[in-house]
């Protein structure tokens, strides 16, 4: 925690090898408790710092991120997803990276997670993955990641089982920036019946 509102503190500790320690002493290590909260410190250091998303994915971590997305532990998954959202957000060169270490198809399977928390974080983790990103879009397609977003945006209409506005809203937002673009998705959408639920969600 010292370093997430502090960004002189994270560039500090970035100068003095901190992204290094963490993926070689933390995020790479057999125990999950570690994982869990290298995850968590990678994720607050590379929160608008520009050098240590560079370290990051220079040191390997981005590939280590998509690695955790699939951990048995639902604390790991959430944190590695959320870490991965802050590694791209902004950073261009750490999207190309994540996508090729096979971050959507990763993302795409926390999406059907029983933690709500491994859900969210997902979910806002795909949606700074696909700006900007035409590629992304095309792989969380064809990883059927659209019928996951609107089963999740649909879910307090259908049957009551996601009551959470805000993930309902962050699902919007991903499907927004999935979609952008993209004439196969936008298809698959209209024939889903999504654009009626949007409509209906207005009024």
């Amino acid at each position: 925690n010292l370093c997430c509102d502090e960004p002189a503190t994270r560039e500090l500790l970035t100068t003095q090898g901190a992204v290094a320690a963490l993926l070689s002493r933390g995020i790479t290590s057999f125990e999950t408790a570690l994982q869990d909260a290298a995850a968590f410190a990678l994720g607050s250091l590379v929160a608008d710092c520009e050098e240590a998303r560079t370290k990051l994915r220079e040191g390997g971590g981005i590939d280590a991120l998509v690695v955790l997305l699939a951990s048995p532990q639902s604390a790991v998954r959430k944190q590695a997803a959320w870490a991965l959202a802050n590694a791209c957000d902004h950073e261009p060169l750490n999207r190309v990276a994540a996508r090729k270490a096979g971050a959507i198809s990763a993302l795409v399977g926390c999406l059907e997670h029983h933690n709500m928390d491994v859900v969210r974080h997902a979910v806002t983790a795909i949606g700074v993955m696909c700006v900007d990103e035409p590629l992304s879009r095309t792989y969380f397609r064809q990883a059927g990641g659209l019928s996951h977003l609107q089963r999740i945006i649909r879910a307090e209409q259908i049957d009551g089982a996601i009551l959470d506005r805000k993930l309902v809203r962050q699902a919007i937002w991903a499907l927004g920036h999935a979609s952008r673009g993209d004439t196969s998705s936008k298809q698959v959408l209209r024939e889903g019946g999504m654009v009626t639920s949007l409509v209906g969600m207005m009024h």
